[in-house]
């Protein structure tokens, strides 16, 4: 059996972020997305993105005050012609429930034809009530169809409701298959848990052919939530596909699982050395194969916003600071669970740019745009 391998980060870039005056790159430029106003949804946060139609798509959940009020939370989304300088009024995707079920953007997937939105439908109590995965789709980038509960055959007949989406991408392997993560809840410790899932599909419309993965979970009894959650992913030059996850059993540290057959068996999560706020992460691949990574490595707080580069996607020896504390905007308004900082960072690759999108104290929605050819002299 092949030795596991998981990514780490080089120990001169560990003491640069440690750093109190690290500030933000100069090769960044940054643009807001979303400014709430006095009458507007102060709480923003989970922003997943699309480039389609010749736009730059932005889907994010928003709620007037507080976190996950099922009753109040809607999905809203906004659009930019100009490569993210400027963004049209924001839209609503979906209306907030009156079952009960809280909805916020999972992954966007683009087959070429059309934009797919898998949004999360979820009970608030983690552990509690089903979970699912609800489709938006579009052909023109203006109209939208759905909701569309995803589904799967079964290989003994008959179909499965998946889960829900988790936040983030869809990865497009380099072999043409699709690997998207989800969370739902199984029957663990005599209760119910929320636990990752990890699923791929051969099918390239993004709606059929799903598969579910041979995922390992790691131990936390008693609690409703699994250890590993919120997973981001990005493939390896060697074709290996690494799925970063926020620790639960509060580490302080990126936890990280391989896969070495495509996504469908993967190894137990382990502790990488990479500090972590406790909060999602993203990763992905530039073009010409390095690999990056998005998180905030400080074990206190969601400050600063990092990004870190490896060549082969193992050893991460090349890191920035997006945004630092000195970029900060002071917090306008008051809510549950309003952290300070730049939160749940997404990132994608569009006309050779890398933006990554997050939220700035849980209020204004964000990205920070950085040419893929200026990052190529990093490493």
């Amino acid at each position: 059996m092949r030795k596991q391998s998981v990514f780490s980060i080089s120990d001169s870039e560990r003491a640069f972020l440690n750093l109190p005056e690290s500030g933000r790159s100069p090769i960044a430029a940054t643009y807001s997305v979303y400014i709430p106003g006095e009458g507007d949804y102060h709480f923003n946060l989970g922003v997943s993105s699309a480039q389609f139609c010749g736009k730059l798509y932005a889907f994010w959940k928003s709620s007037p005050r507080d976190e996950d009020t099922a009753e109040d939370t809607v999905v809203r989304y906004s659009y930019s012609g100009d490569g993210g300088k400027n963004w049209c009024e924001s839209k609503i995707l979906c209306q907030a429930g009156a079952d009960g079920f809280l909805r916020a953007p999972g992954s966007c997937y683009c087959d070429g034809r059309r934009l797919i939105v898998y949004v999360q439908k979820v009970s608030t109590y983690y552990g509690e009530g089903d979970t699912f995965t609800e489709c938006y789709m579009t052909e023109d980038g203006e109209h939208f169809s759905g909701p569309a509960v995803l589904m799967r055959q079964m290989p003994e007949g008959g179909e499965e409701v998946l889960p829900a989406a988790a936040s983030g991408m869809v990865l497009r392997c380099r072999s043409g298959r699709l690997i998207m993560g989800f969370q739902g809840n199984i029957d663990r410790y005599h209760r119910r848990q929320f636990v990752t899932q990890m699923y791929y599909a051969d099918c390239p419309d993004g709606i059929s052919g799903w598969r579910k993965a041979d995922f390992p979970l790691l131990e936390r009894p008693g609690e409703g939530q699994g250890a590993e959650i919120e997973p981001g992913y990005y493939q390896r030059k060697d074709g290996a596909i690494v799925v970063a996850l926020r620790d639960m059993n509060g580490g302080g540290f990126v936890l990280a699982s391989v896969s070495y057959d495509n996504g469908e068996h993967y190894t137990l999560s382990q502790s990488t050395n990479l500090p972590d706020s406790g909060s999602m992460q993203c990763g992905g691949t530039l073009p010409g194969g390095t690999a990056f990574f998005v998180n905030n490595p400080n074990q206190k707080e969601r400050i600063p916003l990092a990004l870190h580069l490896s060549k082969e996607g193992e050893l991460f020896d090349k890191s920035v600071v997006l945004r630092g504390r000195e970029d900060l905007q002071k917090r306008r308004y008051v809510g549950k669970y309003k952290n300070e900082g730049y939160s749940y960072p997404s990132a994608g690759i569009y006309d050779n740019c890398l933006y990554v999108f997050y939220a700035v104290n849980k209020e204004d929605i964000e990205v920070t745009v950085i040419p893929c050819p200026d990052l190529k002299h990093m490493v």
